[in-house]
């Protein structure tokens, strides 16, 4: 029966698509959100209508917190002018509410993202990120990073500033990004961020075990900060025993995770003495696999980065049984 009833609906929608939108928002059923969900793909136009007469609805805050739903599903499907005014319009009433701070976020997410509206708020959207705003995105704030790219290093290096698990959460969805022009400068946000906060080495070390996952260039953006970290301007011991357990891992180091940033950690440690906080079991045994550290340059240039060779097959102490000693 529902089927059928969901099957009729949407044949007839020709008939009354604005009344058949607001009554499947009115009704607290899959049934229904399915079907808005085939109305937002086969009828955007009728959804953005939809959505800005939510948004306006002054009486059912439930019907604006619909609006801001689908405001956001509906934005990166239309390419319609006139749709995209409604969708602006739903969320600047939203964000004109002050009773509905908890959908400025996604109407500010919104209105950041359109061209047209930019401008006006982006603004309003990096304060509150700064201020620990979580419905506002690193990702969003690399999207328009190219264009604005002072006011996003600000906001970034003020959310980098707070304590806790905030900080932390912005330094892992940096390590996720591959935006080439924001990746120039986010190893001088992750040297501030530990310049700031010298007893944490673990989220700056989890930032670098991240992007060593990200392929070549990825690790090449790395190496200057790693090599900053580990010797021309030494972190804490903290911060540097974190990156060790990093790039010397629990054994033989991986390939992606070996080479020049490694021999760096081993040279700092045999030039200035081991601190025992930086010197872990696996970075030692690395560093008696590959003898007295060299330079950088001399190891680059004669040697992988990475070496393994097979065990040596012991002799039995004693012969097979059966045979004799000769």
């Amino acid at each position: 029966m529902a089927d059928a009833a969901q099957a009729l609906l949407y044949a007839r929608r020709d008939l009354a698509v604005d009344d058949l939108a607001d009554a499947l928002i009115a009704t607290p059923h899959t049934r229904a959100g399915e079907l808005l969900a085939a109305l937002a793909e086969d009828e955007p136009t009728a959804l953005c209508r939809a959505v800005e007469r939510w948004a306006r609805d002054e009486d059912r805050p439930a019907r604006r917190s619909a609006a801001a739903r689908y405001a956001g599903l509906l934005q990166p499907r239309i390419t319609a002018e006139g749709d995209r005014a409604l969708l602006r319009s739903a969320a600047e009433i939203l964000v004109g509410r002050p009773e509905d701070r908890e959908l400025h976020p996604a109407a500010l997410t919104l209105l950041v993202r359109d061209p047209k509206s930019r401008g006006r708020h982006l603004p309003q959207a990096l304060r509150l990120f700064a201020h620990g705003e979580p419905g506002l995105t690193v990702e969003l704030l690399a999207e328009v990073f190219p264009a604005h790219p002072e006011p996003v290093l600000a906001a970034l290096r003020a959310r980098l500033a707070h304590p806790g698990d905030a900080a932390a959460a912005v330094l892992r969805a940096l390590a996720g990004l591959d935006t080439p022009a924001l990746a120039l400068h986010v190893a001088g946000l992750v040297r501030e961020y530990i310049d700031a906060h010298p007893d944490d080495g673990t989220h700056a070390a989890e930032y670098v075990d991240l992007r060593l996952e990200h392929g070549p260039a990825a690790r090449a953006l790395l190496l200057p900060l790693v090599t900053g970290l580990l010797r021309d301007r030494p972190a804490p011991p903290p911060v540097r025993a974190a990156l060790a357990r990093v790039l010397a891992g629990a054994g033989p180091p991986p390939p992606g995770r070996c080479g020049r940033a490694a021999e760096v950690l081993l040279e700092f440690e045999g030039t200035t003495g081991r601190d025992p906080t930086c010197w872990t079991p696996s970075s030692g045994r690395r560093r008696r696999a590959h003898g007295r550290p060299r330079s950088v340059r001399a190891r680059s240039s004669t040697a992988p980065a990475c070496s393994s060779s097979a065990p040596r097959r012991r002799r039995p102490l004693r012969p097979p049984p059966g045979r004799t000693r000769p």
